[in-house]
């Protein structure tokens, strides 16, 4: 989990400043597509659960 986070978030260290006194953070590297597919059916795989579930019920 902490490696989803730290890829969807980055680490914080990669900051710029910006005119105005602001921080922002930096551009951060794009998602593979193997874990976008991943999450894909995870989410998947948890909406047909809650369904069945509820039905069952």
């Amino acid at each position: 989990m902490t490696i989803l986070v730290e890829s969807i978030s980055g680490s914080g260290k990669n900051t710029c400043f910006l005119p105005g006194n602001l921080v922002a953070a930096s551009p951060i590297q794009p998602l593979s597509m193997n874990l976008l597919d991943s999450l894909t059916v995870h989410a998947k795989m948890s909406l047909i659960h809650s369904i069945v579930s509820k039905v069952i019920r």
